[in-house]
């Protein structure tokens, strides 16, 4: 058994990976007396110790998401409460366990949430977003599910959008309803990274997932493995917050010479350090208009391959005047 001497040492390790992992395993083992006083005493001390130290993330031990799930250790569940992040990926989760997620009010400290390759239908989802009390989430990850543009239209109609920086919904099932309830919004105008890939997203659709207007601090832009074409491209190139981007990925898209000739002309692209060109229906047209672009100022990583570009387009990009020098060009 542990005491709350323990915990303050577990605090006080130079390192706030480290000092969260004793942290756990302290409070997982604290003797039952020193349960009592946690509130009022121990749980204090602990945000005013975590307060001063440098931020990072929390994330909640797999006994402590199992004691949420199964209902079968009070304690365990109660101790959430510390946590900043639960990851619930590759859980399939039964009706008793959603049950324990949503009836728990020991989540409101959560703000990253991840339930990737859940096998989530719309209606658990849902549920899950209006019924679980999580606090005000910063990243929400659900890729690999079975979610439709109805669970969308709810996730931006709550409030769980308005602090999302990170929203991960690729390799669902959105289509070009999806991309078109996403344009309309203006509930993730704090959304920093938004991932689309694999949704069905088609040549019609493109335009309006390429063209959301309220995204000013938008920074990573995910739309691979759909049917974009450069028609998409062309409203991409418009968009005031394209000039933000870090990486941009348009790999596995039917994009052709024409849409990455007008993104290069027409798009400040002068924060992109990833450009991720794979598989689509390139040619030596856009390598060259590629080694043109003046705003490329920050490119790092470039894809081109699965394309036909051929080693002399390649090697027009890598000597050309305007684009960084030690850019690394996979073909």
């Amino acid at each position: 058994m542990t005491t709350f001497g323990d915990i303050r040492s577990a605090l006080h390790t130079p390192q706030p990976e480290m000092c969260w992992e004793q942290l756990c395993e302290a409070c997982q083992e604290l003797d039952p007396d020193e349960q009592l006083k946690f509130d009022e005493v121990i749980l204090p001390y602990i945000n005013d110790r975590h307060e001063a130290m440098p931020p990072h993330a929390r994330p909640a031990p797999e006994q402590w998401v199992n004691a949420l799930l199964d209902q079968n250790n009070p304690w365990f569940e109660r101790l959430l409460i510390l946590t900043t992040s639960l990851d619930l990926s590759r859980k399939k989760l039964d009706a008793s366990q959603l049950r324990g997620l949503t009836q728990s009010d020991k989540l409101g400290s959560i703000r990253a949430l991840d339930l990737s390759r859940c096998s989530l239908e719309d209606k658990d989802a849902i549920r899950i977003l209006r019924v679980a009390k999580f606090g005000k989430l910063r990243s929400l990850r659900l890729e690999s599910n079975n979610l439709t543009a109805g669970f969308v239209r709810v996730l931006l109609d709550g409030h769980h959008t308005e602090e999302l920086e990170l929203l991960d919904l690729g390799w669902n099932d959105l289509g070009e309803e999806g991309a078109k309830i996403l344009h309309e919004t203006r509930a993730l105008t704090s959304l920093r990274e938004l991932m689309v890939e694999g949704n069905g997203i088609d040549d019609a659709a493109g335009p309006l997932i390429c063209s959301i207007e309220h995204l000013p601090r938008l920074t990573r832009l995910d739309l691979g493995w759909n049917d974009v074409a450069s028609a998409g491209l062309e409203k991409l190139a418009g968009m005031p917050w394209l000039k933000n981007l870090t990486r941009l990925g348009l790999e596995n898209n039917s994009i052709e010479d024409d849409g990455v000739v007008y993104l290069m002309k027409h798009g400040d692209l002068g924060s992109l350090r990833e450009l991720d060109l794979y598989n689509n229906s390139l040619t030596d047209e856009s390598a060259h208009a590629i080694a043109s672009c003046k705003s490329l100022t920050s490119l790092e990583i470039l894809d081109i391959s699965a394309s036909q570009i051929t080693e002399a387009g390649a090697r027009m990009i890598l000597d050309s005047s305007v684009v960084p020098e030690g850019l690394s060009i996979t073909r």
